[in-house]
């Protein structure tokens, strides 16, 4: 079996078992197990699923659809904006000082996020993705809280109302949030209704709002709605912004960051 038709097969299989042990794979395959540790790397590499303790969970959230007579996904090569999602990733690290208290939202930009922060970095972090659980975990952070729930595949979010309520107990510099799209007559919204209510209490518990969404989810509307331009102290996008929108920012009072 081809590779590309393996990786298939296998995104597949997990969106129908919803995580896989990995020990049982190089059998269904008829491959070496480092073949497959190749092949899940890969994945990784694309957010498209997550080893964790030898399960392999899948992220629905980076697939698209396939032809429904065929395949039911394909896996995308290149994560869509990847390129700028990272540099908006990379501005929002500089936002964070030492002793900052952090809230990490779910979503494919926030979870970089620690990617461009230093080993040992005096933080607190919080967060409820599998994702950005292990970044957490790559950089030693020695104040990591992370809230568990009910796990969704298509996003790696735990939730639950234990998560809310002590998310209502907790209190943080800044979080970091994330939406599929912005408007500015429909407010900011998401594609999974799970999120609607971290991102609100989130933001109820924070001294400063940053919203990362890069230049393609401006004017766009999801359904699930959580929040006002106007919620927010900082925008963090990338240079495609259009003007009209730079100046609505501006003339909100909102900090705009350009990368």
């Amino acid at each position: 079996m081809k590779k590309n038709n393996r990786l298939n097969e296998l995104v597949k299989l997990m969106r129908e078992q919803k995580k896989i042990p990995l020990s049982q794979l190089s059998n269904i395959f008829n491959v070496s197990e480092m073949t497959i540790r190749r092949d899940i790397k890969l994945l990784e590499s694309h957010n498209i699923a997550t080893l964790v303790q030898g399960i392999l969970y899948l992220n629905e959230s980076q697939l698209m659809p396939g032809n429904t007579n065929n395949d039911y996904f394909v896996i995308q090569q290149k994560n869509i904006h990847s390129y700028e999602k990272n540099k908006i990733a990379r501005q929002a690290a500089k936002l964070i000082k030492p002793g900052d208290s952090i809230i990490i939202d779910v979503g494919t930009t926030t979870s970089q996020i620690i990617n461009h922060l230093p080993k040992s970095y005096p933080i607190s972090i919080l967060c409820f993705t599998v994702n950005t659980l292990l970044e957490a975990l790559k950089i030693n952070c020695d104040n990591l809280l992370f809230m568990g729930g009910v796990y969704h595949s298509n996003n790696q979010l735990f939730e639950s109302n234990e998560t809310l309520n002590l998310l209502k107990r907790t209190r943080a510099s800044i979080a970091f949030i994330s939406a599929a799209g912005v408007s500015d007559t429909l407010g900011i919204t998401c594609v999974n209704p799970e999120e609607v209510a971290i991102k609100i209490t989130a933001m109820q518990n924070t001294l400063k709002k940053v919203l990362l969404v890069d230049s393609s989810k401006f004017n766009v509307v999801r359904h699930s709605y959580f929040a006002e331009l106007s919620d927010f102290d900082a925008i963090i996008t990338d240079s495609l912004i259009s003007t009209e929108w730079q100046n609505l920012i501006h003339s909100r009072g909102i900090k705009l960051y350009i990368v």
